[in-house]
């Protein structure tokens, strides 16, 4: 029996502006989960996207993004208070490569929501990394990436197994 592919959609590069200190967060999380910053952003948006979908689903995506509107407003104001107004850091302008499906995902729920994507993309990944801030400091993240270290390590066990078996250097 031939498998037959299925055709993969394309996907798209997106060129997004991410705030020195938001990329140097994200280099350094990536060094620790031993992925590329690119890999990680589209850890972050993939999982980002769910999270805002189960929201609306329970209809809080809303209340919970101005809720974060908010917060960075009142973080901006205390720091302006105790030190005085600074010149905002420019970002740089990071490309990334999305699955055609993700893509989609994002316009959606951003015209949905009523950001522009990259507002959308830019609270996903301020989300994102308050949440590995809490795996941090609770040890989870450690874990998380052995986890994700042995997992690596199996699939390739599994994929040259494999290969072993379809060259016939293993019968079954």
């Amino acid at each position: 029996m031939t498998k037959i592919k299925e055709k993969k959609k394309r996907g798209a590069n997106i060129s997004i502006w991410i705030a020195q200190e938001m990329i140097d967060e994200i280099e350094r999380i990536a060094d620790k989960a031993k992925l590329t910053r690119s890999g990680l952003i589209q850890n972050f948006l993939d999982v980002g996207v769910k999270e805002i979908k189960v929201q609306k689903a329970l209809f809080i995506v809303k209340m919970s993004l101005k809720l974060m509107d908010i917060k960075e407003q009142w973080t901006k104001a205390l720091a302006e208070s105790k030190k005085g107004k600074e010149k905002p850091k420019r970002g740089i302008n990071v490309s990334v490569w999305l699955d055609q499906e993700l893509t989609e995902e994002i316009e959606e729920l951003a015209e949905k929501l009523g950001y522009s994507r990259s507002k959308l993309i830019e609270k996903i990944m301020k989300m994102s990394l308050s949440d590995i801030k809490i795996l941090e400091k609770t040890g989870v993240l450690k874990i998380t990436v052995i986890m994700l270290d042995l997992k690596e390590k199996w699939k390739k066990v599994f994929r040259e197994t494999e290969k072993s078996i379809k060259d016939k250097e293993i019968k079954l």
